[in-house]
């Protein structure tokens, strides 16, 4: 595959799309290494600049509007330019120029999929490894899939919360990468293998699916079960594919309007803390953060997470939790209007209705991954502020702006 693509009869956008494809297979893998791909894209897409294609940078507006809201967002902070203001979202700039740079014939859509598919078979194979090496104690010889875990919080307090103990390698296993994300990235890859049948053989597809099935099950992520039986009613019952969205979103609006109406003194208790789910918790804290003052730009990246360290409890379980690492939002929606208001959660409503939209046109296999992939996202913004983790910040700006340029420009490539 990558020997015809460089052989693509000399085309000049050749290396771009060899950085397109290295990206889609390292990102599952290492966040640093796709992160400099990225910057090289970047780089190799300013000498085609004169080739920008001004019909498909249109549909990624609501990205740099996105953008400009979050640069404002750190200005505010400490009302001075810096280079951090720019960098931690540039990725709704760079991966919009990279493919609308592109001609169709060099954007290989389907060995894009197919490399995300092995990226994340090679990422499972590379925490499995990882995690049994850290389960592992040489002096004396011990095999404990907690002994990471607890040797990391015995650096903090000996009598660390439960909250914090390992279960079935989950932390050993996703060392470098958020687990529910990760559930993500491996529940699409078990979506794209279906749809793209032949890409893989049956036995490869029972195989791989098998893997990542289990990897999901390791990650020990609830959000990662319910993304992975997502994707299972998607694709063999997916007139039930809505309606599982539908209701998972409205039990949370419910969740949010039950959480608002209860009194201050039950989330300061011990004992009440202590039974309730962490982002019960944290969403009670974030809706009593939002300042009404600035619902419509937001407080700021730097300032809405003070407001939360000051506003989360300091006793219980959780407590001990919140003060050890900065927690956010633990949910995207409400994070957006925390740190760039209603204003920046109008804008991603806009990115995905325009998404909705414009996958319409597609073929009714691609439409469907599409559908998936939306509602992965969705999923995972309502329990992760994902914009503000790369794993899923990447994964969203990728595979939107590639349903994107495949519908504007219909550029599905063979293999």
């Amino acid at each position: 595959m990558l020997k015809k693509l460089l052989n693509n009869n000399g085309s000049k956008f050749s290396l771009l799309s060899l950085l397109l494809l290295s990206f889609s297979f390292f990102l599952p893998i290492n966040q640093r290494i796709s992160t400099l791909i990225v910057l090289l894209l970047t780089a190799c897409s300013l000498f085609y600049i004169k080739q920008i294609n001004k019909k498909t940078l249109q549909f990624f507006i609501p990205f740099y509007v996105l953008f400009l809201l979050y640069a404002f967002a750190y200005f505010r902070d400490n009302y001075e330019l810096t280079t951090l203001m720019f960098e931690r979202k540039a990725i709704f700039l760079a991966l919009p120029l990279v493919f609308s740079i592109l001609k169709p014939k060099d954007i290989h859509y389907r060995s894009i999929l197919k490399l995300f598919v092995y990226g994340c078979i090679a990422a499972y194979i590379l925490s499995l490894v990882i995690a049994l090496y850290n389960s592992i104690s040489f002096n004396p010889f011990v095999f404990d899939v907690t002994l990471a875990a607890h040797k990391a919080n015995e650096l903090t307090n000996p009598n660390a919360s439960s909250l914090l103990i390992n279960n079935f390698l989950s932390v050993n296993f996703a060392l470098d990468m958020n687990p529910t994300a990760l559930a993500m990235y491996f529940s699409m890859s078990i979506a794209i293998m279906q749809y793209l049948k032949e890409e893989f053989s049956k036995n490869t597809r029972l195989f791989f699916s098998i893997l990542l099935i289990v990897g999901i099950l390791q990650l020990g992520s609830v959000l990662g079960f319910i993304m992975l039986v997502f994707v299972l009613i998607a694709l063999f019952k997916p007139l039930l594919a809505k309606p599982m969205i539908a209701f998972v979103f409205f039990s949370f609006l419910v969740t949010l309007v039950l959480i608002s109406q209860k009194d201050n003194q039950t989330f300061v208790k011990t004992s009440e803390i202590e039974r309730l789910d962490n982002r019960v918790i944290i969403w009670y804290t974030v809706l009593n953060s939002i300042s009404f003052d600035n619902i419509l730009f937001g407080t700021g990246v730097k300032k809405a997470q003070k407001m939360l360290d000051k506003n989360y409890p300091k006793e219980g379980d959780f407590g001990f939790a919140s003060q050890i690492k900065k927690l956010d939002s633990h949910n995207m929606y409400l994070q957006l209007i925390l740190e760039v208001g209603l204003l920046g959660l109008i804008v991603f409503i806009i990115c995905i209705y325009r998404y909705l939209k414009q996958i319409k046109i597609m073929p009714k296999q691609y439409q469907n991954l599409c559908f998936i992939f939306l509602g992965l996202v969705l999923f995972l913004k309502m329990v992760e502020s994902a914009l503000n983790i790369y794993i899923g910040l990447s994964f969203f700006v990728f595979f939107y702006v590639l349903s994107i340029t495949f519908t504007s420009q219909k550029c599905i490539a063979k293999k």
